[in-house]
């Protein structure tokens, strides 16, 4: 029977990858994404873990996924270790910091909220409005 660690690190694997993997995206995108799957308390649980308990456990627990974020060790033939894109991508995942200043759209004390562009939604879109019965183009 798997423990709760080993079903969380399996479930989020392929998001992890495909975080770690996409241009663009980071550690604090991937950090984002996981606190809204699981809450907050969960990731400062894990932030509060820290690096070395993370990648422990994901080389005892999530083998499919250690494969994936690992490679040989110069240094200790025969021993992998984390690849150092994936060792990257973690200190931006646990930088709660810089987490905390991302989700609260980037910005520092004093600078201005950016302008939100207006969203139009079905309850804002006007309606279209109704035809009478025998316009002309109606068949009947």
């Amino acid at each position: 029977m798997m423990n709760q660690e080993a079903i969380l690190l399996r479930t989020i694997g392929g998001p992890m990858l495909n975080h770690l993997n996409s241009p663009g995206l980071d550690g604090v995108d991937f950090a984002i994404w996981f606190i809204g799957g699981y809450g907050r308390n969960v990731y400062s649980q894990i932030a509060a873990a820290g690096k070395d308990l993370l990648l422990n456990s994901i080389r005892t627990n999530a083998p499919e996924l250690w494969a994936q974020v690992s490679g040989p060790d110069r240094d200790r033939p025969g021993i992998t270790s984390p690849t150092p894109a994936f060792v990257q991508f973690l200190a931006e995942f646990l930088d709660t910091a810089e987490v905390e200043r991302a989700m609260a759209g980037g910005q520092d004390e004093g600078e201005s909220a950016p302008a939100t562009p207006e969203v139009i939604t079905p309850a804002t879109q006007a309606a279209p409005k109704p035809q009478r019965k025998g316009a002309p183009g109606d068949v009947m």
